[in-house]
């Protein structure tokens, strides 16, 4: 059997960590002043899989901290469960500031007492990247897990919990239950009959919190090695998003919901729309055309549409593709569509069942394949994969099906929403809203509050949206009718793209002249350092005073 990649996990400690001991005596590691941040520590293969697993574990120390390898083989003739790694329990205080990667990346407070003890999250799925980062105001540590997920085909939890008396667990999870609150495993692991599987998890610690971006370095290295860099060219264009039919508009006459401002496609063609979308790109370089279709009216679970131009095969909307045809496009003035539950199936139009995506299926592909073509014969170079996410479909189906779709429409920009994984961001851009429907856990409504920290660090180049969806704002001066809206919305297009971010901008709005800032160039340097803007003091001092 050819040898399998291995998994590496990675932790980091305080500048210039101190690391002492071996695998009979035990691990050390002491960071400056604050002494032990952990003692004694040996790497432990108890319930770490299946009884059937055969479980090897070792650790050596380097610069800044421990690599610990678990080496797991599967003798049996069945599959075994693999269930968690441990970790070494880490002390640094009653409360630590631990990054919150769900979305852009900043520093969320959690405490030994209190609502706010725990934060979890799923890779692939809520999290960018397979890493923690925890400090205090003197020591940060980081924790990456590096696993080859594509060929092992298995997601992970990560979760950073206090366990008393100021010390905090690291806690990576390929199986079992989860705790009540936490983001659900959407693939749990298996180590397949007769296999062997390793993984490793680095330790490194720096004395500088504001450089805690370097605590992950061990993954950035891994990552670059196995699956290399951003493989598309970035454009800091900003886009210019027109919904063409909306829910409140439905009913009896207008079972689509066409907008009055485009009129009806369905009965009059759909050169009623070529003046919206003229507009829109005298205003943007880059424009998208939102339920380009209509929305199911019948099933109103399938909106936004599977079927986002099949659909105009039939009535008045069958000059869709001609009139697109006719728009003038070049390298810098470009529109597309957005394709609706990208990974939904279904077999007609507002028609139930739906299935979710596989690529295995072959009728499922050339369904897909039918909506990619016509969209390709109207002449669409940018392409928006709607709820192109973990949920219904693994990471390694995405990967391939998106490689399989750029295949076979060379020259097209594809999208996926919401934000993807680092591993599928590589190959093509990815969408954040900028506001949550409703607050997270934390109270947090923003899900972009700066640059996309992980992604300028390990995908330097690469094209992040961010959806400018100013409805599901709290603040009431960003609301359509504030007599202030027109300025606040500018200010904050401007700030996004001030953070390196693609705004895509819903209403009226010259966005000509504006372009993106460079998404990072990989130096772990002022973009992560946490600043305060106002107070100029570093972030996490603030939160933990």
């Amino acid at each position: 059997m050819a040898p399998l990649a291995p998994i590496i996990v990675s932790l980091t400690l305080a500048s210039p960590p101190l690391v002492s001991g071996s695998d009979a005596t035990g691990w050390s590691l002491q960071a400056g002043d604050r002494g032990g941040i952990f003692e004694q520590w040996r790497p432990e293969t108890r319930a770490v899989g299946g009884d059937g697993l055969r479980v090897a574990a070792s650790a050596v120390a380097v610069q800044g901290g421990l690599d610990v390898t678990w080496t797991i083989e599967n003798p049996t003739r069945e599959p075994q469960p693999l269930r968690r790694l441990h970790l070494p329990r880490c002390v640094l205080g009653s409360d630590i500031a631990c990054m919150d990667f769900y979305r852009s990346g900043w520093p969320q407070k959690l405490s030994q007492e209190g609502q706010h003890r725990r934060m979890q999250g799923t890779w692939p799925g809520t999290l960018y990247s397979p890493v923690a980062v925890i400090m205090n105001t003197t020591t940060a540590i980081g924790v990456s897990l590096q696993y080859p997920v594509l060929e092992y085909r298995h997601a992970c939890s990560i979760a950073v919990q206090a366990s008393g008396e100021g010390a905090w667990d690291i806690e990576i999870q390929f199986g079992g239950s989860l705790p009540e609150g936490d983001f659900p495993l959407p693939e749990h692991a298996m180590v397949p009959a007769g296999a062997e599987r390793t993984y490793t998890v680095s330790v490194r610690a720096t004395g500088d919190p504001r450089s805690w971006i370097t605590t992950l370095e061990p993954y950035r290295s891994w990552f670059h090695q196995r699956y290399g860099g951003v493989q598309y060219v970035r454009s800091g264009a900003p886009i210019r998003g027109v919904i063409l039919a909306f829910s409140h508009y439905q009913g009896a006459d207008n079972p689509a919901g066409w907008s009055p401002r485009v009129g009806r496609p369905d009965l009059d063609g759909y050169q009623v729309v070529m003046p919206v979308l003229d507009e829109a790109l005298s205003q943007a370089s880059r424009a998208i055309l939102w339920t380009p279709t209509g929305r199911a009216f019948r099933n109103p679970s399938l909106n936004l549409p599977f079927r986002f131009t099949s659909h105009w095969n039939s009535g008045a909307m069958v000059n869709a593709a001609a009139c697109l045809k006719r728009v003038r496009t070049h390298a810098d003035r470009r529109w597309g569509l957005w394709w609706g539950h990208a990974l939904r199936t279904t077999k007609a139009w507002d028609t139930l069942p739906v299935k979710p995506f596989d690529l295995e299926d072959p009728d499922q592909r050339q369904l897909a394949m039918t909506e990619l073509s016509g969209a390709l014969q109207a002449g669409a170079t940018i392409i928006g994969l709607d709820e192109f996410t973990f949920g219904a479909v693994p990471e390694w189906q995405r990967v391939a099906w998106l490689e399989q779709m750029q295949q076979a429409a060379p020259g097209v920009t594809f999208c996926s929403e919401g934000r993807c994984s680092d591993v599928l961001h590589r190959l093509a851009p990815t969408w954040m809203d900028l506001y949550r429907h409703g607050p997270d856990r934390f109270g947090n409504t923003a899900m972009v509050r700066g640059r996309f920290l992980l992604a300028d660090w390990l995908l330097p180049g690469h094209e992040t949206w961010v959806g400018m969806l100013f409805d599901r704002s709290a603040d009431p001066s960003v609301k359509a009718g504030h007599p202030s809206a027109a300025v606040t919305r500018r200010a904050l297009v401007d700030r996004v793209v001030g953070f390196g971010y693609v705004p895509v901008v819903f209403g009226e709005m010259d966005l000509r002249t504006l372009s993106a800032e460079a998404a990072g160039d990989g130096d772990p340097s002022a973009d992560h350092r946490l600043v305060n803007e106002k107070k100029e003091r570093h972030e996490v001092l603030l939160l933990l005073e």
